[in-house]
């Protein structure tokens, strides 16, 4: 059953007062359970230098037909203005990722490298232009030869010393030999997972962060989105998550981006 459900942009404490009675009370605060959980987006406003910047975080799964398994990502993103700000956001959700037990990896981008959208600090120094928004990458694994942290082959050879630099400054690791191609991340598909195993992602994880993004990182205006799989309407109209946030979708095509281009712009 392909049928997916979007919540889009719930407010945090919508969201925590829901899932505390659903845990209290799951026999009539209805939530889709942690295996039909896909995808989870927080976005907000975040505070530096006396300026706002918009602040998104995505955690998002995508099937691998090649290697056959169900990779994890998250994507942090926000404005060109702001890139200190995203790196040091970035490390300190690896080190909260870690401490939920899902280990991580940077996906050090081959011109770019770290920072995709900034010139500053990038591999290829041809980059010259910075883009409107910037992001950065993590990939769910402890593996350097990863075929979605491993980009060395794709790397110019004039630049490959940096890029190892830079690869091992962000993941005390040099980068390895890929294994098996995977698929390209700048191009994600809007169809089914077919194969897809189990999202690591708990709604456990979602209170944790959303608690967390508040009151550590101090994201104002909090609000979360959530993909949830293999469902029907009836969990659109029995779930306890205001219906006038999500809308079902009778596929899977279903994302809240489907190429990182779009996270540029």
């Amino acid at each position: 059953m392909p049928n997916c459900i979007l919540y889009r942009d719930v407010p945090a404490e919508d969201f925590l007062t829901a899932y505390r009675l659903h845990e209290e009370k799951s026999s009539v605060a209805y939530l889709p359970s942690d295996a039909q959980l896909r995808d989870v987006a927080f976005s907000g406003r975040q505070e530096a230098g006396g300026v706002a910047h918009e602040l998104a975080i995505y955690l998002f799964n995508q099937y691998d037909m090649v290697r056959d398994e169900t990779m994890a990502f998250v994507v942090i993103r926000t404005d060109r203005s702001s890139g200190k700000l995203l790196e040091n956001t970035a490390k300190r959700f690896r080190i909260d990722l870690r401490g939920q037990k899902l280990e991580s990896l940077y996906r050090i981008e081959p011109r770019y490298g770290l920072v995709v959208g900034l010139a500053r600090d990038s591999v290829d120094s041809s980059v010259r232009l910075d883009r409107d928004h910037c992001y950065i990458t993590l990939v769910l694994t402890q593996d350097p030869s990863h075929p979605e942290v491993s980009l060395l082959e794709y790397v110019d050879s004039d630049n490959r010393a940096r890029y190892r630099e830079i690869f091992q400054a962000a993941n005390q690791c040099a980068p390895r030999k890929r294994g098996l191609m995977g698929f390209d991340l700048s191009k994600l598909r809007s169809g089914g997972l077919k194969g897809e195993g189990e999202s690591p992602f708990r709604h456990e994880h979602v209170r944790y962060f959303a608690n967390a993004l508040r009151e550590r990182y101090g994201l104002r205006e909090l609000r979360i989105s959530l993909i949830y799989k293999d469902v029907t309407e009836d969990d659109l109209k029995r779930a306890i998550l205001d219906p006038s946030f999500g809308l079902f979708y009778p596929t899977a095509e279903c994302r809240f981006f489907h190429s990182t281009e779009e996270l540029l712009a």
